[in-house]
């Protein structure tokens, strides 16, 4: 039978659409779709569009899935909390830890061999007295003051020529090579010399040494 001569049925004969059931349903207009009230119209994308950053309506997101920042709303200062004093953490001094001496004072200090030399800093200043191809610091106090590091700058003293191989105390541990001389590649260093230092143990001080040029 042509579609033409099929009988018209009227509206009120057919099931209305439900969420168990199929049917007809009507499209919900866009004031229809803002009262956010109906359960008898649908609602299509074209209602979504009307909707979104009109008032009242829907926030809309922009291409990284984040609300524009004209759609945020305004907030009153009168509704933002005043900080005082009494909202602030109290510090105690006891929590705040101390800094060994030698931490905070890196002004170089006179050495002073067998003394508690790192308790007054972390660079050092030391005139060799002894022509001894050892340089004479002793055996440094280093309980307390692991992983301290510095410099010590060993000067000569008058008729103090030997050139220096090591220090006097098995509690400084040298690097490989580090007495070579630059100038020569033959162990000794001569003229001044310049330690850098590590604390690694309370029994143990790694370092490595090298000349200082003369002016």
């Amino acid at each position: 039978m042509p579609t033409s001569e099929l009988p018209v049925i009227p509206t009120g004969n057919l099931p209305a659409a439900s969420t168990t059931q199929k049917g007809i349903i009507e499209i919900a207009t866009n004031t229809e779709a803002g009262a956010y009230s109906d359960t008898g119209r649908a609602i299509v994308p074209s209602n979504l569009a009307a909707l979104r950053g009109a008032t009242n309506g829907l926030a809309s997101l922009d291409g990284s899935a984040l609300l524009p920042t004209a759609q945020l709303p305004t907030i009153p200062l009168a509704n933002i909390p005043t900080l005082t004093n009494a909202k602030l953490p109290v510090l105690e001094l006891a929590k705040i830890p101390t800094l060994p001496a030698n931490k905070i004072n890196l002004a170089p200090a006179t050495w002073v061999v067998d003394a508690d030399n790192f308790a007054n800093s972390a660079n050092f200043v030391y005139q060799q007295t002894v022509d001894s191809n050892a340089i004479t610091l002793g055996a440094p106090q280093l309980a307390g003051y692991e992983g301290t590091s510095g410099f010590i700058l060993v000067t000569r003293g008058l008729e103090v020529d030997t050139p220096f191989i090591t220090i006097n105390d098995t509690t400084w541990r040298g690097t490989v090579n580090t007495w070579v001389s630059p100038t020569t590649s033959l162990n000794g260093l001569t003229g001044d010399v310049l330690i850098g230092y590590y604390i690694a143990s309370a029994s143990s001080v790694i370092y490595t040494a090298s000349m200082v040029s003369q002016l």
